[in-house]
This record gives C-alpha cells, sequence and structure tokens, in this order.
C-alpha cells in the first residue's frame, strides 16, 4: 500500500480548518461561562430574595456586589476589546497607506508605460508598413491595369483568320 502524498494547498487548508475550531471554541467559551454564571447567580438571587431571612439578605447584597465586579470586569474587556480593534485598524490604514498605495502607483505607470510602447509601435512601425502596403496593392493594379489595356489592345488590333482567307 503506497501513501499518496498530499497536495501543496491541503496542509495550509488543514491548519485554516484548526485555527476556525479553535476560534469556534474560544468564542463559545467566552460567550456561554459567563451568560451561565449570569444565569446561576440571578436564579440564587431571586431564591433568596424570596426567602424571608436577614442571613438571605446579606447574600443577596454579596452576590450584587459579585454582580457589580462581574459587570466591571466585562466592562475592561470590552474596553481592551475596543483597544484591540482600533491597533488592528490603525495597522490597516498603515498598510493600505504605505505598501498598497506604491504598488498601485507602479502598476499605473507599467500601463502607462505599456500604452506609450503601444502608441510608439503603432507610429513607427503599423503605420509606415500600412502605408507601404497601401502603396503597393495601388502599383500593382496600375500595372494591372495598365497590362491589361495592352492585352486588350492587341486582341483588338490583331487580325481574324477570317479576314486572311478571303
Amino acid at each position: 500500500m503506497t501513501v499518496q502524498p498530499k497536495a501543496p494547498g491541503a496542509a495550509t487548508s488543514e491548519a485554516i480548518s484548526t485555527t476556525r475550531k479553535r476560534i469556534r471554541r474560544v468564542i463559545l467559551v467566552v460567550t456561554l461561562v459567563p451568560a451561565i454564571l449570569f444565569g446561576i447567580m440571578f436564579l440564587v438571587a431571586v431564591l433568596l430574595a424570596l426567602s424571608d431571612s436577614k442571613a438571605a439578605a446579606d447574600i443577596v447584597r454579596m452576590i450584587r456586589d459579585l454582580m457589580i465586579v462581574f459587570i466591571a470586569l466585562e466592562l475592561a474587556l470590552i474596553f481592551v476589546s475596543v483597544s484591540v480593534l482600533l491597533v488592528q485598524v490603525s495597522r490597516l490604514l498603515n498598510l493600505l497607506t504605505e505598501e498598497i498605495a506604491p504598488l498601485l502607483d507602479a502598476t499605473q505607470e507599467t500601463v502607462q508605460t505599456a500604452q506609450n510602447t503601444v502608441e510608439f509601435a503603432g507610429r513607427n512601425v503599423l503605420n509606415p508598413m500600412i502605408e507601404v502596403s497601401a502603396f503597393l496593392v495601388t502599383l500593382l493594379s496600375l500595372l494591372t491595369s495598365v497590362f491589361g489595356l495592352r492585352r486588350a489592345y492587341t486582341r483588338a488590333n490583331k487580325p481574324k483568320r477570317d479576314d486572311h482567307v478571303s
């Protein structure tokens, strides 16, 4: 049994697939774990609020304080995420101005050079060839007409065989 080598793009597609799976897993953990914790704390708070004990009030206050800390941590996470987003946008703008703009300028210069080359070839090579070709066709037509008239004249002036017999 022989093992066939993988296609060149197979390794990169597997790496991309693995990276996507990791990203999905991270997103799932980051969204579900806080949501589940929030839900559990909310249910505990509701159950304790329904009980009439003074100890329950202390627990509710503690849960409230934990919720405030949790929301503050989420706010800090959002702040970090927005900061990362701003840095990435800044890097993208830098990429556009520093690398893509000169590339576009070079491409436009290349297109202009190609256009000038085509115009030069048309003006200095093709137009003279067209003019010479037109001249030769005209000359050939003229010579054909002249020799054609001479043949027609010689045929018209040839004595017919019937004229000599009588």
